[in-house]
């Protein structure tokens, strides 16, 4: 159990390490002297889009996608950005303040409101005349149901689709190259793509040398958020990270798609070794203050979540 726990608890931060992708440790030369000429690339969705690249005047279709943005290009991020979508401002207000902080112009971007897996405010994107609007995969059917994509190319607006999020080890370092190439980033997407491989490497190398039974691992996505029990991950995402770290996550065997809910029953039926309880530094509610300005570990984890949710209360050794 001890040794299970050692090697969850360091390849999650393995895994948190590559999933938070470093800014500063990538730095070198902006990209944004180059003359633009058109280049054709094929995006995660297998269409092949012709733009003007180094972009200039990006759309982000989802504001996280800046976490990758600033690792391409630190010394200023918004640089390539015309506008952005704000959930990011929600989802992740630690981040948020510290990327205010730094770049205070970032107050005054033009943006719009909706999650990752809605329309894009077309009107926005028609103002701002962006080189490229980046959309998830997720927001696809929506975009498409509405001709958003064709509305757009008759405006000579072209759109990629990215994935970080539904098959994360698979879409992952091309969402990356493809960003490196319209941004004339190449340089740094290979960089980041070492150092999260070396990241991956350094799990898979322990994991192969111990050999260690594969513990059953239940991840309870934004725990506390919602009241309902439980939300959590299929075969993606979170749910691959877990097989990577050497466990079995127990919601790759209840839930069909990326993202779903299991019940108390069935997490108790599951009997898991371990839970990874995933939030974020967000403001109220009864979720875990995790972050920058939240709680650190264990013991106010356990005081916060596990006291306020019986069905969890007796299973559990917490990574």
């Amino acid at each position: 159990m001890t040794e299970h726990r050692s090697l969850l608890r360091a390849a999650v931060t393995a895994i948190f390490l590559i999933a938070w992708l470093p800014t500063a440790a990538f730095a070198d030369k902006p990209g944004l002297t180059q003359t633009q000429a058109p280049l054709t690339l094929t995006d995660i969705a297998g269409r092949k889009v012709t733009l003007n690249a180094p972009v200039k005047r990006m759309l982000l279709g989802e504001g996280r996608q800046l976490y990758l943005v600033a690792s391409l290009e630190p010394e200023d991020p918004l640089a390539h950005v015309a506008a952005w979508r704000t959930d990011l401002i929600a989802a992740d207000p630690a981040t948020y303040a510290q990327y205010l902080k730094a770049f205070p112009e970032l107050a005054k971007l033009p943006a719009f409101k909706g999650q990752e897996d809605s329309l894009i405010d077309i009107e926005s994107a028609i103002i701002q005349k962006p080189d490229v609007v980046l959309l998830n995969l997720e927001a696809m059917q929506a975009n498409k149901d509405a001709n958003y994509i064709e509305k757009l190319a008759a405006l000579n607006i072209p759109v990629l689709y990215i994935d970080f999020r539904h098959r994360p080890l698979e879409n992952t370092e091309p969402t990356i190259r493809l960003l490196g190439k319209i941004m004339g980033r190449e340089a740094r997407a290979e960089e980041i793509i070492a150092f999260r491989r070396q990241a991956m490497a350094a799990v898979a190398n322990v994991l192969a040398a111990k050999q260690p039974k594969r513990p059953n691992v239940f991840v309870e996505r934004i725990g506390g958020y919602s009241q309902d029990c439980c939300l959590s991950f299929g075969a993606e995402n979170f749910g691959k990270y877990v097989e990577l770290a050497g466990g079995h996550n127990i919601g790759s065997d209840i839930i069909p798609s990326t993202f779903g809910q299991v019940s108390p029953e069935q997490v108790i039926v599951a009997d898991p070794v371990h839970v990874v309880v995933t939030s974020a530094d967000w403001h109220g509610g009864r979720h875990l203050h995790l972050g920058r300005h939240g709680h650190t570990l264990h013991h106010d984890i356990q005081c916060s979540l596990c006291t306020s949710r019986s069905h969890l209360r007796n299973l559990l050794s917490i990574a």
